[in-house]
């Protein structure tokens, strides 16, 4: 499959936009479909780097 030179640079174009800056940090997140959402949040917004902080007794629950 093949993608039309348009498309590619439209692909490119956007990949050239994301927030190479901006790390996200989130600490004590409960549950593990809130950390998915957070994730994907990041993902749409082009964020490169995301660290999560949690309890060493709570990694085994995600």
């Amino acid at each position: 499959m093949s993608i039309l030179p348009r498309r590619f640079e439209r692909i490119k174009n956007v990949l050239n936009c994301r927030m190479k800056n901006l790390t996200v940090l989130v600490e004590a997140v409960n549950k593990p479909h809130n950390l998915s959402a957070i994730l994907r949040t990041c993902d749409a917004a082009g964020v490169f780097e995301a660290n999560f902080i949690c309890e060493k007794d709570k990694v085994k629950n995600f």
